[in-house]
């Protein structure tokens, strides 16, 4: 007999239970009441198929953890990247204001003045003729190169306007 069974067959009463028997008990009552009450044990293929379950159990668990661990991780790069978006949105807000806020605290002289103009007005020509004059001449798009020259020619003439107008 068992040496944990009085001699009726039945578990002894003063003998504290295991965290494993219970273990047992929870996974198969029938199992254990086999092994624990009538000293019965598991046979050989029985015994190999828990433990094959348990390690599989055991490789489960551990990709939960890790995919609990990723989503984690996730959770936080998006939160992150959403606030390095509204960070940046504001400051784009910002930006026209402070430029503008700018020219009070760091005037510049006029002689510089007239040279970051004719730095820009020699930036802008080049993207015209980089990049807008030969989409213009594009024999791709026809239609859209025709709506680009004239919407340069309708700018040209606006400036002319404005020139004409401030005197």
């Amino acid at each position: 007999m068992a040496e944990n069974q009085s001699r009726a067959g039945s578990p002894d009463p003063g003998r504290d239970v295991t965290a494993s028997e219970v273990a047992d008990y929870a996974y198969c009552a029938k199992a254990w009441h086999l092994q624990h009450v009538l000293g019965k044990e598991p046979s050989r293929h029985a015994t190999v198929r828990q433990k094959a379950g348990v390690t599989a159990h055991e490789a489960h668990g551990i990709a939960v953890r890790k995919l609990a661990w990723l989503e984690r991780r996730a959770t936080n790069l998006i939160a992150g990247l959403l606030l390095l978006a509204v960070a940046l949105l504001a400051l784009d807000r910002a930006a026209p204001g402070l430029a503008a806020a700018s020219t009070r605290l760091f005037p510049a002289p006029p002689g510089l003045l007239a040279l970051f103009l004719g730095f820009f007005a020699g930036f802008l020509l080049y993207i015209g003729t980089a990049d807008i004059l030969p989409e213009a001449h594009s024999r791709k798009r026809p239609a859209a190169a025709l709506v680009l020259m004239g919407l340069t020619c309708l700018g040209a003439a606006f400036i002319f306007v404005v020139v004409r107008v401030a005197g």
